[in-house]
């Protein structure tokens, strides 16, 4: 086989369509997954309530101080509060509490 044949049958290879073998139903996970999250309330995801904080807060106010979204803010006594419709939950304030006093749902 010359070059020009090789040539000729790579660019005839190229214009053609294949079908590769579907593992999965795409078209119909897409579908519902669009579904789901067309329902879902983002309002209803942020669990802000499920934060607690533990006898081991000393109220430095660190999470107040890192978190990105400014959703925490130092109670009367001076422990976290959280704003939830402010919180992205990053969970940085569970994260980086020096005390680790911060817990997220008993965890």
């Amino acid at each position: 086989m010359d070059t020009k044949d090789t040539a000729s049958r790579s660019d005839d290879t190229s214009q053609k369509s294949v079908q590769l073998p579907k593992t999965q139903p795409t078209k119909g996970a897409t579908q519902s997954a669009a579904e789901f999250y067309h329902r879902v309330n983002i309002e209803e995801c942020l669990y802000t309530d499920n934060f607690e904080v533990t006898d081991a807060c000393i109220s430095c106010g660190h999470c107040e101080d890192i978190c990105p979204a400014y959703a925490i803010k130092l109670d009367e006594e001076g422990k976290p509060t959280w704003i939830k419709h402010e919180c992205f939950m990053c969970f940085g304030c569970m994260r980086l509490c020096p005390c680790q006093a911060i817990r997220y749902g008993g965890a």
